[in-house]
């Protein structure tokens, strides 16, 4: 029985003490010891500033997108808070606060933002997983999307 771990990051052994608990690992603690994990958490930080607010707080995911609060929570209530395009129930309301059935994905043209987030303006809409994936695998081309559907009605049966 060991009672070291090898940092998958700084390649040195450490007591299972300098490693964070882990369920998802066989051996139930991170392949990262604590120095490198806080290390490599500053480093995401200064790569990914938008999802953090002044105090280093993680954010809400709309701000990302350049939505207030008060734009997403319209979002949801003017789309009965379903998908705008398959209207699955997409989150509802507990009391004041949003009790989830799958997470919105915030929908935005990328011809104007082709990055993983928006400027705010070219944001289209709230979608569920699936359909914003069935949007990505072909790059919001409405072509495609034509096609397809003669395609399935071909083989209606």
């Amino acid at each position: 029985m060991t009672v070291g771990r090898l940092c998958s990051t700084c390649k040195a052994s450490k007591p299972v003490s300098e490693f964070y608990a882990d369920r998802r690992a066989k051996s139930g603690v991170s392949g990262r010891c604590k120095t490198c994990d806080k290390e490599a958490g500053c480093r995401s930080l200064k790569l990914h500033p938008r999802q953090r607010d002044r105090k280093g707080m993680k954010r809400p995911y709309w701000r990302n997108h350049g939505l207030t609060d008060m734009q997403y929570h319209g979002m949801l209530t003017d789309q009965n808070h379903r998908c705008a395009v398959c209207e699955t129930p997409i989150a509802h309301e507990v009391g004041d606060k949003y009790q989830k059935s799958t997470t919105p994905h915030i929908d935005h043209d990328h011809g104007c933002c082709p990055d993983k987030w928006s400027c705010g303006k070219c944001v289209r809409g709230l979608l569920c997983q699936k359909c914003n994936i069935a949007l990505g695998c072909v790059n919001d081309n409405s072509k495609i999307l034509e096609r397809m559907v003669r395609y399935l009605n071909e083989y209606d049966s």
